[in-house]
């Protein structure tokens, strides 16, 4: 707690932030908070592919990225290391996911071969648009600052939020009709629970514990929900 009158300081983000405080989309990621978490997790369950982003978590600080969305789509992202010897290894790591990346689209372009044709139509537009990003990703590293950018089609990218999102909206609504029939399961198995230990379904209208005020049968049924 800062005493009445003294200055605090303002976090570090918010100066580095300022280079793309404009853009469509910002983001600062703490790395420096989450880094513990991470590290607990990885020592519970130490699994490979989260092992492959150690050199990452381990040496970045801060994340700060933006992305705007013209003519074409670019992307901003800065990650601060504690020292030059951090921002390498940082480099190093992303330069050798880059590959990676590659393979795992090439191995999902496979499998789409097999898949029915709406499902291509709807995933082949986000798998070119992976591979041009990928294809077009660059990194910089100054002192313990390492940049990535990327350029890409957001037409391109337009029209998969299109394609996609009517398969979006359809497993949403399958998710609430879901729930709701969910919903309705349990105020009906409520509803013979309290029959069980009454001998008789709610009232429409009953006394609360004070014997004054009026509730609903939806207040005597919550014990059994």
């Amino acid at each position: 707690l800062k005493s009445r009158g003294e200055q605090q300081e303002p976090p570090a983000w918010q100066e580095r932030i300022t280079d793309v405080a404009d853009d469509h989309v910002c983001a600062v990621v703490d790395m420096a908070y989450f880094r513990p978490l991470i590290q607990g997790m990885f020592a519970a369950n130490p699994d490979p592919m989260l092992g492959m982003f150690v050199p990452l978590w381990e040496n970045t600080d801060l994340v700060v990225g933006g992305v705007r969305f013209e003519e074409e789509m670019s992307l901003n992202l800065n990650a601060w290391a504690a020292d030059a010897e951090g921002a390498k290894k940082i480099e190093e790591r992303l330069k050798s996911l880059v590959p990676f990346a590659q393979g795992m689209i090439e191995s999902f372009s496979v499998s789409l071969e097999r898949m029915p044709p709406e499902q291509q139509q709807m995933f082949r537009p986000a798998m070119d648009l992976g591979k041009a990003v990928l294809d077009s990703l660059k990194f910089q590293t100054e002192e313990n600052v390492v940049t990535v950018t990327v350029e890409g089609d957001a037409l391109g990218l337009t029209s998969i939020v299109k394609t996609m999102l009517p398969a979006v909206q359809d497993a949403r609504e399958a998710a609430r009709r879901t729930q709701s029939r969910n919903n309705l399961k349990m105020i009906g198995l409520a509803f013979h629970n309290y029959h069980d230990v009454h001998q008789h379904f709610p009232p429409a209208v009953l006394l609360g514990p004070d014997g004054e005020t009026k509730v609903s049968w939806r207040v005597a049924i919550l014990p059994y929900l």
